[in-house]
């Protein structure tokens, strides 16, 4: 099967392959696990004497996915990173490429990893409940994005646009930049004016104008020195 590079990759990682089971298969347990059901370990990186790492279960804390923090050589992030440590000498790339061979990475794997995830987001609670903030209007979004893969049959090239799509509204999401997600929701859910334009490509060519429109806006500002 045709195999399908992206950083759904990754995240299949982070949500199939588990860190905690990782340790254990290497004899590495908690010394003691904390009241929020976070675990602190020996840091087997640096040679840990005293408990300074910590790992938490996925959507404890920060993160859906299982992470680890050693407060006492800074190190820290996901299963990847754990196994590149451990395994092979800091490269992550090769952690990457090894634990792609236990998650399903073809494009049909991917597409619905990528699918199910919009799917849970656009599937959470009434929007109203977020109080127009940042997490509704990427859930607005995720339902829009879900209705899109709908219509052209979850095709390849349509999900690897909406993976650019959603880079857009992560970063928006990061930044904490609620006027852009607002105006970037408002843009893809507004009517074609032109009619031939419906329909499968419709939330694509509103997508592109919108990037095209905020170039524009850019380049004027630059020419205004604003």
């Amino acid at each position: 099967m045709t195999q399908l590079n992206n950083t759904y990759v990754l995240d299949k990682i982070r949500q199939e392959v588990s860190l905690i089971d990782y340790l254990e298969s290497k004899d590495i347990k908690p010394v003691k696990t904390l009241n929020n059901g976070c675990g602190l370990y020996l840091c087997p990186i640096h040679g840990d004497t005293d408990p300074s790492m910590r790992v938490w279960p996925a959507g404890v804390g920060k993160f859906n996915y299982e992470n680890y923090k050693c407060f006492g050589c800074k190190s820290g992030n996901d299963v990847v990173a754990m196994m590149a440590e451990l395994d092979f000498n800091g490269n992550y790339g090769a952690a990457i490429g090894h634990l792609a061979k236990k998650v399903d990475c073809t494009i049909e794997g991917s597409v619905d990893f990528l699918v199910q995830e919009i799917i849970k987001q656009s599937g959470k609670e009434d929007t109203s409940y977020y109080e127009e903030g940042l997490e509704c209007y990427s859930i607005k979004i995720a339902d829009l994005v879900k209705n899109y893969l709908q219509n052209v049959n979850y095709d390849p090239e349509e999900v690897e646009f909406t993976e650019n799509l959603f880079k857009i509204v992560d970063s928006y999401l990061w930044s904490y930049d609620l006027a852009k997600l607002k105006k970037a929701y408002k843009f893809l859910s507004e009517d074609s004016n032109n009619r031939k334009f419906a329909g499968q490509s419709a939330l694509k060519i509103r997508y592109y104008n919108w990037i095209k429109k905020q170039e524009q806006k850019k380049r004027e500002q630059f020419q205004n020195g604003t």
